[in-house]
């Protein structure tokens, strides 16, 4: 014998908002929320009813409520996680990043799943928080900078300069070696001196007993 199905039933004050999906025969009780952050959603199954004051809220993947699951009053369903057919959630018990499976009566008050994973799907890892690791390894084994190539050029230009000004002094010295060379002979200065014959007749006139024998 098939029952004859319910139409969906969504109450005024019920609050549904983001990316959320309700079946054509779902019931959804006053005062339950249903929230999906931005990149996640939440899909409500064929004849699933959800309390009244119930909470769905996704967060880093999808909240799947299948055909037939029934969550009691104020119920908490947070992250992302599957709750299978026919499923009964009872009383203000807490799903918390996990999945029921089908036919599943979890008590009234109870918190399932475990609260310390980390907000996303493990389904889908997030494969930016890799690359994020992997950056600083490869930024140290970088090498460091090599110095501007304008100051090696401006430090090349330098020591040109101070090498031709060099070159330039030692020429001079040269030349002026080369000159004074005619005048040096054997390491011995030969020194021309003007007027000697005047200067010897001169002191001849003035000492005449010096030539005398």
């Amino acid at each position: 014998m098939l029952l004859p199905s319910l139409p969906t039933v969504i109450r005024r004050d019920a609050c549904i908002c983001g990316d959320v999906t309700v079946s054509d025969r779902a019931t959804i009780s006053p005062g339950a929320v249903l929230q999906a952050a931005p990149g996640s959603r939440i899909v409500i199954g064929d004849g699933a009813c959800i309390g009244a004051g119930a909470v769905l809220s996704a967060c880093g993947g999808t909240i799947a409520i299948e055909t037939g699951a029934m969550l009691g009053a104020g119920v908490l369903v947070f992250g992302w996680g599957t709750i299978g057919k026919y499923a009964c959630i009872g009383t203000a018990a807490t799903i918390y990043q996990t999945d029921v499976a089908a036919t599943v009566a979890i008590a009234a008050g109870q918190i399932f799943g475990d609260p310390t994973l980390p907000n996303s799907n493990p389904a889908q890892p997030p494969a930016a928080a890799d690359e994020a690791e992997d950056a600083p390894a490869a930024r140290a084994e970088e090498p460091p900078p090599s110095p501007p190539a304008a100051a090696t050029d401006s430090n090349d230009a330098e020591a040109s300069d101070a090498d031709k000004a060099t070159d330039t002094k030692s020429s001079a010295t040269n030349a002026r070696a080369e000159g004074n060379g005619s005048a040096t002979r054997n390491g011995h200065i030969d020194v021309t001196i003007y007027g000697r014959s005047y200067v010897e007749s001169l002191i001849s006139t003035i000492f005449p007993h010096r030539n005398q024998p």
